[in-house]
């Protein structure tokens, strides 16, 4: 389990290491170790141990395993520093006599640990054969795999510089572990492929060892190197190295000149991770370019540099920053270069590492127009850097690789893929194959492109590798579909996976394989709709839109340029945004933008001490590597440290202890790989953390004698250096008061006194105002009991949150009204000592009384106010006078209530009389609420006098309502009256037919008709009258002797019968008409 650091025995029986139950969180600093030692023959030499990690699961990139052959990570040789998931876990043998193994996490993400095995050997098995080649059947095509190893002289690497001249290979640097036993392989080695592949050693003068550094071949005989990084410890290299391959001379270094005129303007950067290719132009000229990469005071660019070598002398160059056009390529780490044999002046451009984002776009650049377009996007699972690539026939092969992404959002991707990427060229086409062997996943392989396969050399899963593998894809089925329109007549290809649109005009119209000729980039305008690459502008959008088929004309075809604007050189080189405020290169915008101004924010690289990358001034997340001593952003920790050389990153509160010294116990000492414990002698647990390994001090055994040493277990009696332990009982230190400390183990400083008092520190006393009681015991800074009451000292007031007054002489307080209810939340790191708060009331009134109110809230969530108790008191003072206490001292456990009558206190303008409250004996966290109250008391008569005022005019107010709701009631009926009336008025009257010869005299008139209305509640009666006439019936000369009226009057359906007028006969023949009416149409006359 992980805990601290662990003595084994090893023997032939199997013993387990493990992390702690799959969970490595177990272990709460996560840095634990295990020294084994093996077993002894009858000679007392020692058995080897074999290790055997049968499980394996880390997060990639930050948590580490480093297995040892010795005793430490110093003066040991490294045979594995795994981390990641791990399909193929290694066996690996120690044979010094002891194994050393170390585990890291930065506990940021926990994955399920490890599992492993030790045990003693009797001998060392033998060397594995060569492997015979392996053919697989892919389902796509088949593959033939053929593995041999390397020698035991040539020593396993990763990332080295390799070329290939006709049928030789030349190989040189590449990383390598630390190998106590012997230098680091700085020999140029040479494959010749005509015969058999053994590797030879040639007596080469060399460049500083480095890895990472891309060759390119050039003059057909000729090597070129630039940049890469520096190991065991970590610098990052701008030279440029010529390796003549003609003639046994050796690397000659080489002098970069600049075409500028101004040739100090620009200089090559410091750069790793980036890739270098020579293309050949038609007029048989050649031109060295180099893509991307990462610089340390700059990040992750996207440069593009070009080298023309002078044309009689190999040691001098002349480079420029060209300005490019087109896509814009994100500068990253670790991408591939492969340049197209038919074509060679174009270069396509894979993957890459970039801000904890693994990339997988596939780029083209055309060297004679200095145009990159981006082609067909791989799928998201092949997002991978640090890959191999090259080029067999028309398909572009990538194989191997990192393509795990920052865990926080990965998709369960591997830290060594097992996936061959095949990319056609002629049909812009991706696909995936697997080979059913597990041993070759790895990255940081270096790849050679033969004919017709592409050989790996080296890499890294953990353990180097001293190894080469080739890939030799063959049987390719032509999956190339026929190009044709598709029924929206987009620039897309008609197959079962068919092209994506492309997001990029100059992508869309450029000329080339992947597009028909005919293709228009369209742009809408009006932001509604997605831009297309469509056959015909017609087909573009209704809205409108501008259409290009130029590529000079897209928007996005322009040189790259910066603005100054941007605060990091990180993303001024790296922004997807095109500036349009100065026409200059990026790289001396760069140039520009490392100069510095007041609200420059620097890149990680350019902060060379702990203090300085993890400052507060720093905003930057930077991360400090003490092994190396090199600052590092977190977004470029991965791709800065690939093989686990950092060990540790530390952050601004442990600067001290990225050197052995800086450890001031013996358990932290043990907790760092290199380091051990010399006690002192003085039988207190003080002594110095010093590098070393088992047997002692790396220094000198005069200066620890070997006693004095501890490497695995610690001193019994541990006090700090401020006290013996008690003989009977070695773990209780006797007197740590006596200089001023406490603890179990005289630990820190005691109560008032402050200081680091481990290891024999001293503590001094706190030096604070009245307002503290004690300080913190490492930085002195005071605890304040007064709310409100601040700085080192506790003699200030913190003005920020509107406290206010004079702490040395009185107190500080925070004003208060009487219009608000004021809550103050005393819960945070910086109230765990306070136990006073002071208020001061403003705006008091002449008169009413005043009500003090003082309350615990034992609701409000996250404070526990079981058994809190305070005491308050309250004072007034006139101007220039002290103050009077109103109340005696009073304690309360929820509230406190306080009624201070105006008539006894004379408040007001005029006297200016202030009143204070001193809340105070609490403990925290607490949550108080203040709040101070002046209303009038109502009396019981004016009480019923408001309620009846208030009940009587609601009643007015009732009837008034109601009377005006009947007079509208009214008004509706009248209304509707006269309506009806002009209804009836109206109407047309039916025929009537008239008998006059028997009038009736002594009856009332009666109607002869009646008309029912439609509503059924009225009806139109008609009566006729006889008028006064002559005796012989003739009526008086001018006048009418016949008149009619009609009237309206109710109708209820119980009545229609009574109201049905009797049915007469019709008209006599002889002209007498019989009274009657009827609703026939009247008859002309």
């Amino acid at each position: 389990m992980c805990s601290g650091r662990v003595e084994m025995q090893a023997n032939e029986d199997l013993q387990q290491i493990h992390d702690g139950h799959r969970n490595y969180s177990s272990h709460p600093n996560a840095k634990c170790s295990w020294l084994v030692k093996a077993e002894l023959d009858e000679s007392e030499s020692p058995f080897p141990i074999e290790i055997n990690v049968t499980f394996f699961e880390t997060e990639c990139g930050w948590d580490h395993l480093y297995i040892y052959d010795g005793t430490s990570s110093l003066k040991s040789t490294l045979l594995a520093s795994l981390c990641g998931i791990s399909n193929n876990p290694p066996l690996l043998y120690a044979t010094s006599g002891h194994a050393f193994l170390h585990f890291y996490s930065d506990m940021a993400y926990n994955m399920s640990g490890f599992d492993l095995t030790i045990r003693s050997i009797a001998m060392m098995p033998e060397p594995l054969n060569p492997m015979p080649a392996l053919v697989e059947n892919t389902g796509f095509g088949l593959l033939t795999l053929d593995r041999s190893l390397l020698p035991e002289e040539m020593t396993a690497r990763a990332l080295p510089s390799s070329v290939r001249v006709g049928a030789k290979v030349f190989i040189w640097g590449g990383y390598q572990f630390p190998d106590f036993n012997s230098e680091s392989d700085d020999a140029t080695w040479l494959i010749d492929l005509d015969g058999a592949i053994e590797p030879k050693k040639l007596d080469y003068s060399s460049p500083p060892i480095r890895y990472g550094a891309p060759a390119t071949i050039f003059k057909k005989t000729h090597a070129l190197i630039y940049g890469g990084v520096k190991f065991p410890d970590y610098h990052l290299f701008n030279d440029l190295w010529v390796l003549d391959t003609s003639q046994n001379i050796g690397w000659t270094q080489v002098k970069a000149t600049s075409f500028s005129e101004d040739q100090t303007a620009e200089k090559l950067f410091t750069m790793a991770g980036h890739s270098m290719v020579t293309v050949n132009f038609k007029n048989g000229t050649e031109l060295i370019l180099c893509f991307g990469g990462y610089v340390d005071d700059a990040g992750f660019v996207s440069l593009t540099v070009e080298f023309v070598p002078h044309e009689e002398r190999i040691d001098q160059f002349f480079f420029r920053y060209p300005e490019t056009l087109g896509f814009r390529v994100p500068g990253s780490y670790g991408h591939v270069s492969v340049v197209d044999p038919e074509n060679p002046s174009n270069v396509y451009l894979y993957g890459g590492f970039q801000n904890n984002n693994v990339r997988n776009e596939l780029v083209l650049y055309d060297a004679t127009t200095r145009i990159f377009t981006q082609l067909r996007t791989a799928e998201s699972a092949a997002r991978r850097w640090l890959h191999a690539g090259g080029i067999v026939g028309r398909h572009l092969i990538f194989l191997s690789g990192n393509s795990h992404t920052d865990t926080s959002h990965s998709s369960g991707t591997l830290c060594y893929s097992d996936e061959i990427l095949l990319y056609s060229i002629e049909c812009g086409k991706w696909t995936t194959i697997q080979s059913s062997e597990k041993w070759f996943p790895r990255y940081g392989s270096a790849s050679i492109s033969l004919e017709d396969k592409v050989m790996l050399i080296g890499g890294y899963d953990g353990e180097l590798k001293n190894e080469i593998i080739t890939f030799k894809p063959s049987e390719i089925p032509d999956e190339c579909s026929v190009v044709t329109r598709t029924n929206d007549d987009s620039c897309e290809r008609v197959d079962k996976n068919p092209f994506a649109a492309p997001t990029y005009c100059s992508s869309c119209v450029f000329k080339n394989s992947h597009r028909d000729d005919g293709c228009h980039y369209c742009a809408d305008s009006s932001g509604t709709e997605r831009d297309t690459c469509a056959a015909t502008p017609e087909k573009g959008y209704r809205n409108t839109n501008t259409c290009y088929s130029n590529v000079q004309d897209c928007p996005d075809f322009k040189q790259w340029t910066c603005s100054l604007s941007h605060k990091r050189c990180t993303s001024c080189i790296t922004s997807d945004s095109l500036a349009t405020t100065s026409n200059i290169t990026r790289h001396n915008t760069l140039d520009s933008c490392l100069k510095g101004t007041d609200t420059t924010e620097f890149e990680c690289g350019v902060f060379k001490t702990c203090g300085e990358c993890v400052g507060e001034k720093n905003t930057s997340t930077c991360m400090w590597c003490g092994r190396l001593g090199v600052c590092v952003s977190n977004e470029s920790y991965v791709s800065s440290f690939p093989f686990g050389q950092c060990f540790e990153w530390f952050n601004k509160d442990h600067c001290d202890k990225t050197e052995c010294a800086g450890h001031k116990t013996c358990k932290s000492c043990q907790s760092d790989p290199r380091c051990g414990w010399c006690d002192d002698g003085t039988q207190t647990g003080s002594g110095t953390c010093m590098d070393g390994t088992l047997f002692g001090s790396s220094k000198s055994s005069t200066i620890c004698p070997t006693n004095n040493w501890f490497w695995v277990h610690c001193p019994t009696c541990n006090c700090s250096g401020h006290s013996k332990c008690d003989r009977n009982n070695q773990n209780v230190c006797l007197n740590c008061a006596q200089e001023n400390t406490a603890g179990a183990n005289c630990e820190r400083c005691a109560e008032g006194y402050h200081g680091n008092a481990l290891n024999g520190g001293t503590c001094e006393k706190c030096d604070c105002s009245k307002n503290s009681k004690s300080c913190d015991y490492k930085t002195g800074k005071c605890h304040c009991t007064t709310k409100g009451i601040s700085g080192n000292r506790c003699d200030e007031c913190n003005i920020g949150n509107k406290y206010w007054g004079d702490p040395e002489n009185s107190s500080c307080y925070y004003n208060i009204t009487g219009a608000f209810a004021y809550s103050f939340r005393l819960n945070k790191e910086d109230d765990k000592a306070v136990t006073a708060l002071n208020c001061h009331v403003i705006e008091i009134k002449e008169e009413p009384d005043i009500e003090v109110e003082v309350t615990i809230d034992d609701s409000a969530e996250g404070f526990n106010m079981t058994n809190k108790f305070f005491m308050v008191n309250v004072t007034t003072f006139l101007p220039n006078e002290k103050e009077v206490l109103i109340n005696g001292t009073t304690s309360a456990t929820k509230k406190y209530v306080l009624n201070v009558p105006h008539k006894e206190y004379k408040f007001g303008n005029k006297t200016q009389r202030s009143m204070r409250i001193y809340i105070h004996h609490f403990s925290t966290p607490i949550f108080i609420k203040v709040q101070v109250r002046q209303q009038s008391r109502m009396s019981l008569l004016t009480f019923f006098l408001v309620f009846f005022a208030c009940f009587l005019s609601l009643l007015l107010l009732a009837v008034i309502g109601w009377k005006l709701k009947t007079m509208y009631d009214l008004y509706l009926q009248r209304r509707a009256v006269l309506n009806e009336m002009r209804e009836m008025a109206a109407r047309p009257f039916a025929q009537v037919h008239l008998s006059t010869e028997k009038p009736i005299v002594d009856e009332p008139p009666q109607p002869v008709c009646y008309e029912i209305l439609e509503d059924q509640s009225a009806a139109v009666a008609t009566s006729f009258l006889l008028l006064p006439r002559h005796p012989d019936g003739s009526p008086p000369v001018g006048l009418s002797s016949l008149c009619f009226g009609s009237v309206m009057i109710a109708f209820e359906e119980k009545l229609e019968q009574s109201l049905l007028l009797p049915v007469l006969p019709p008209p006599s023949r002889n002209g007498v008409d019989n009274p009657t009416c009827t609703d026939n149409t009247p008859t002309p006359t």
